[in-house]
């Protein structure tokens, strides 16, 4: 079973695996809000998981959390070493 197999500094890796893995079942689960979610700039996987849990009371606050996860994408990018 390959799956079961552990490779030392393989983290980034396992790390996208892991987004992959999250993406999916988020697409699974939300459908369309998922894809949206995840197509927005500076929304990864994680950002867009949160902001579906959330309980929206309409259309666009959703969209609102977005643009807020966004700006704060933006906002903040500028300080990581890519």
């Amino acid at each position: 079973n390959n799956a079961s197999i552990y490779v030392m500094g393989s983290s980034d890796s396992n790390k996208t695996d892991e987004d992959r893995s999250l993406s999916a079942s988020l697409i699974r689960s939300h459908g369309k809000q998922a894809l949206i979610g995840l197509s927005t700039f500076g929304v990864g996987p994680r950002t867009a998981a949160r902001i579906l849990r959330k309980l929206h009371p309409d259309e666009s606050s959703f969209y609102m959390d977005l643009i807020e996860a966004q700006k704060l994408f933006i906002k903040n990018k500028k300080y990581w070493k890519l």
